[in-house]
């Protein structure tokens, strides 16, 4: 039982229940050396200290040992007899994650037609990937909950609302697109969002891989 014991702490790698993350953080920060770490095809490992990115392990399955990867040697726990690395490990899912909704108000806008003030709401598909997962861990993960999914799309929902919002309304100001029957123009919207919505993310280190069942449309009281 002892030997079984030491063989599975050999092993470090997102467990099956965790596959689906974005980001899943190793809860340990003290890692023995020779250490294999399991890297997905579609994943990357990203080693943090003291809130700076001190390497990157690509896809595949590695040994923890300095010799092999240089950037180990920063993180040596000298408190262990050399025996040991302390470090945060992220691994990153680079893959595309989809089916994730957005939506809610745009704005109150006045219609032309009958000078009435109506609120205009979008709701939409979208699907993203992280394509720049060290930009990810500095810039977003270390202010949200990493343990769900929610709150990363949520905030890239968030995002994509509010360029969807200034891509409608200027339109609707200069008299491109009439208030009724903006659903029509869901393809133009979208192709609008989509290069906004990334030029606001990017340095966040994630992109819209795509957007779409866009439906724009009035609240339902007005």
């Amino acid at each position: 039982m002892g030997l079984m014991h030491e063989v599975r702490r050999e092993f470090i790698a997102v467990p099956d229940t965790h596959k689906s993350q974005i980001v899943f953080k190793w809860p340990d920060q003290n890692i023995r050396k020779f250490t294999r770490a399991i890297v997905e095809p579609d994943a990357v490992a990203v080693f943090m200290s003291q809130g700076q990115v001190m390497g990157v392990l690509p896809p595949g399955q590695h040994t923890l040992d300095a010799r092999e990867w240089p950037f180990l040697g920063m993180f040596i726990d000298w408190a262990s007899n050399s025996d040991a690395f302390k470090a945060e490990i992220y691994f990153v899912g680079t893959r595309e994650y989809a089916n994730n909704r957005f939506g809610g108000r745009l704005d109150d806008v006045q219609d032309p037609q009958t000078g009435l003030v109506v609120t205009l709401r979008a709701f939409g598909e979208y699907s993203l990937k992280v394509i720049d997962p060290t930009r990810l861990i500095l810039n977003l993960v270390g202010t949200v909950d990493v343990s769900n999914n929610e709150n990363i799309t949520a905030w890239v929902a968030e995002q994509l609302l509010k360029v969807t919002r200034t891509t409608v309304t200027t339109q609707l100001m200069t008299g491109t697109w009439p208030i009724l029957g903006l659903s029509a123009h869901s393809p133009d919207i979208e192709a609008a969002a989509m290069p906004a919505a990334d030029a606001q993310l990017e340095n966040y280190g994630i992109t819209i891989s795509r957007l779409g069942n866009l439906d724009v449309n009035l609240a339902e009281e007005d």
